[in-house]
């Protein structure tokens, strides 16, 4: 556990001729780091050839003695960082009330490398504090989340070797001091400098905003996978958040002052039914993906995949249908909910545009949107309709449906009955809400 470096938690222990190694005092901890140091060029720990930190008297005798002049290395402490972070007590290492309150950790991320060393010590040092009867717990932490990499593919020229992506043309050649060389592309690796092959969020940030930044990171790739970067994935991201913009910027000024109440939501039309219908499957969906599954990329995608259903409702919709209130009060909240669920994502641009639709307060104090889950059941499938074991045809019916209802409706299909007329039945296979197989 020690290291001969200065700047560290000094390790209590005394050296006496007469004792041997004797614990310091509890009355005498914490043991202070001196400050009155110089560091030389060498950088080793001045603290052996500081006399009044090394000489000190024995606790136990009271003769002379000196101090250990190492100091614990920093995984002494990360081991219980947590139990220090939910109680930082002046006079106690922690509280058991606020230990009891706060831990054991509900969700733990973190980097692969400390996914052997660091959660072993920490789990080690959490079962030592229970068996000394410190806590009660006996893991510290409930889930485990090891995040992959961000990785991009490197360039090589045999001239200059490593080579920034700036530095290579579209021809796949050397820009650098005019070089010209043909560089070799090797396959995706962790980014480091030493490979140059890393992007400067700066420039992303600059050129895009932070909000695609963030857009892409988060739905590139499922967080536990590595992230492979991709200049095309963040031009998509940014052409996303720009239809979006474009979407609600659009209709802001005539939902501006539209109250989101409740008793015009009831007795919808089918097509604005079937939209917040999908509106609220959207929402469960991104509560799963995001606080249970953390899965950000399936969640942003769900919100992508109802952006493009809104925009065929949008199509279909006549001006007078526009102008009714049952539809502006639709098209509020799908507005509204889809902003506060994107906005722990990209949170800049949903400010703006919950600000644009009239919405009180700031998005970012306002609640997570929850779902009806009656609007989850759907009224309707598709049913599809195999004759032999191969689709002929797939129609939408109601969710009730019988397989007496069924197999009628089925028969009278024309695309199904040139399959059927003229041969026996012989048996009918229904699966209730996915299929029925006509075995002729």
């Amino acid at each position: 556990v020690s290291r001969q470096r200065y700047w560290g938690c000094p390790i209590p222990m005394i050296y006496c001729d007469n004792c041997g190694i004797v614990p310091e005092k509890i009355e005498n901890l914490p043991v202070i780091l001196p400050l009155n140091v110089q560091i030389d060029k060498t950088g080793k720990s001045p603290l052996p050839y500081l006399e009044e930190f090394v000489n000190t008297t024995c606790p136990k005798c009271g003769g002379k003695a000196r101090r250990e002049t190492d100091t614990f290395d920093t995984f002494v402490e990360s081991s219980w960082y947590f139990l220090r972070f939910a109680s930082p007590d002046p006079d106690l290492p922690f509280r058991p009330e606020h230990i009891e309150y706060y831990l054991p950790v509900d969700q733990y991320i973190g980097g692969i490398e400390h996914a052997i060393l660091h959660l072993l010590y920490a789990r080690f040092f959490t079962k030592v504090l229970r068996d000394l009867g410190y806590i009660k717990f006996d893991e510290p932490f409930l889930r485990l989340l090891t995040q992959g990499m961000v990785i991009k593919e490197t360039y090589r020229c045999p001239v200059h070797g490593w080579i920034y992506p700036e530095e290579v043309s579209k021809d796949g050649l050397c820009t650098k001091e005019g070089c010209g060389e043909r560089v070799e592309i090797g396959k995706p690796e962790k980014m480091s400098k030493s490979k140059c092959n890393i992007v400067d969020p700066d420039e992303m940030i600059n050129r895009y905003g932070a909000d695609t930044v963030r857009l892409f990171i988060a739905f590139a790739a499922p967080p536990e996978k590595d992230l492979e970067w991709s200049d095309h994935g963040i031009e998509g991201a940014f052409r996303f958040l720009k239809r979006l913009y474009s979407l609600v910027s659009t209709y802001a000024k005539e939902l501006k002052d539209v109250e989101l109440k409740e008793e015009i939501l009831k007795d919808l039309p089918d097509k604005l039914l079937r939209l917040r219908r999908k509106l609220h499957q959207t929402i469960n969906k991104v509560h799963t993906d995001f606080e249970e599954r953390l899965h950000f990329n399936t969640g942003i995608a769900a919100i992508m995949e109802f952006l493009n259903y809104l925009q065929d409702i949008l199509k279909d919709l006549s001006p007078k249908e526009f102008e009714d209130l049952k539809t502006k009060t639709i098209l509020k909240e799908v507005y509204v909910k889809i902003l506060l669920l994107l906005s722990p994502v990209c949170p800049h641009l949903c400010e703006e545009l919950w600000e644009s639709l009239g919405c009180e307060g700031r998005i970012v104090n306002a609640k997570f949107p929850s779902f009806d889950l009656h609007l989850l059941k759907e009224d309707t499938f598709v049913l599809v309709i195999q004759v032999n074991g191969k689709v002929r045809d797939q129609v939408e019916v109601p969710v009730e449906i019988t397989k007496e209802k069924a197999l009628e409706l089925a028969l009278s299909l024309p695309k199904v009955k040139k399959f059927v007329e003229g041969k026996e039945i012989k048996n009918v296979v229904y699966v209730p809400q996915k299929l029925i197989n006509i075995v002729v």
